[in-house]
């Protein structure tokens, strides 16, 4: 697990430390506090993408590249603070793997669009992701006819091992991708966990299975009380198919750092207590850890039910900005237990 994060001049970051850190740490703070950004700067530290800085920008404004103009805007820059310096993340772990990223302007650039550029121009960033090892894994961009190119285009010759991949849950991402991991986890016979919660949290539900839609796409079929027909999940709820997706992703692979943007959305209040259980218990169980955000109240206030019986396993960031800087404040164990239990106010001024 992450036990320490350093960020350096990455969006509203100019720089912080976070120390400490636990298996299920509660990110909270007042809108463009840096939420979002601090678990953009833990996936930066997945590597093994060198595309990864692009893709980030392109799932948190849902905006993709015109394939005839290349906006490096769009992609990197925006996540710098000083154009004269650079990015920098890096984390220790428990099991001495720390590591870090790095992503330099070239030439004092702190912004470029390419609109119908000319061939070969290079672009001016550098990635290089560092290893405990000292080995270090470097790309560059250019464009090459109106494309940006990646060198390498390949992941990075160096991987980082399981323990510290993080992969953001997104609840938007489309029905095929859960299918497809259900689909894995049936065929593995790993399911049997996952229906029995589903089975104590939505008792109307009887079953779960894979199946196929009229147009024979792969689909989530639910047996659901007292209807003659099995129905598609996402003819249920949309909150059902959010705690379907966390319970699954959680359950598919062990050694994660699991990245969870405003838990609450689409979540009914009374269910938060159950849902936090669920995370808490899949985590510990495949040895993954959490940093999750929220704005809810009443999702902190969830955290009860499951942080009392092991409070040192759980931290809360509050993030605050005051228009120069983000700073951090952090509460953990029996404080966080405490103060949600008193009904503080922990979310922030």
């Amino acid at each position: 697990m992450i036990t320490n994060l350093r960020i350096k001049n990455l969006r509203a970051f100019r720089e912080i430390e976070l120390s400490n850190l636990k298996r299920v740490n509660i990110v909270v703070g007042d809108s463009a506090s840096g939420k979002t950004t601090l678990l953009e700067a833990i996936a930066l530290l997945g590597g093994g993408r060198p595309d990864l800085p692009i893709s980030l920008k392109q799932a948190r404004t849902r905006q993709f590249p015109d394939p005839n103009r290349v906006a490096i805007e769009l992609a990197t820059f925006e996540m710098i603070r000083n154009p004269q310096l650079p990015i920098e993340v890096g984390c220790d772990a428990d099991r001495g793997e720390g590591r870090s990223i790095r992503i330099a302007p070239k030439d004092g650039f702190s912004r470029l669009s390419c609109f119908n550029v000319q061939p070969n121009r290079d672009l001016p960033f550098d990635v290089t992701y560092e290893f405990p090892s000292n080995d270090a894994a470097s790309f560059s961009a250019s464009v090459v006819n109106n494309v940006v190119r990646l060198d390498p285009m390949s992941p990075l010759p160096i991987q980082f091992p399981p323990p510290l991949t993080p992969i953001f849950i997104n609840t938007s991402e489309p029905s095929y991708e859960l299918t497809g991991l259900f689909s894995e986890l049936q065929q593995a016979g790993q399911l049997k966990t996952i229906l029995q919660r589903v089975h104590r949290e939505f008792p109307f539900i009887e079953d779960l299975y894979h199946g196929q839609d009229t147009l024979g796409n792969p689909i989530i079929l639910a047996r659901v009380c007292n209807e003659p027909k099995a129905l598609p999940i996402y003819n249920i709820s949309s909150g059902f198919v959010h705690w379907l997706r966390y319970s699954i992703s959680l359950g598919y692979l062990p050694n994660i750092v699991f990245l969870i943007d405003e838990l609450e959305n689409g979540t009914y209040f009374g269910r938060y207590g159950a849902l936090w259980k669920m995370l808490y218990e899949e985590a510990s169980a495949r040895n993954s850890q959490l940093f999750v955000t929220t704005h809810s109240r009443e999702c902190l206030a969830g955290v009860l039910q499951v942080a009392g019986s092991k409070p040192s396993d759980f931290s809360l960031i509050q993030l605050a900005y005051d228009g120069s800087a983000v700073t951090a404040t952090q509460i953990e164990g029996e404080q966080l237990c405490g103060a949600l239990r008193n009904g503080f106010e922990v979310r922030g001024e």
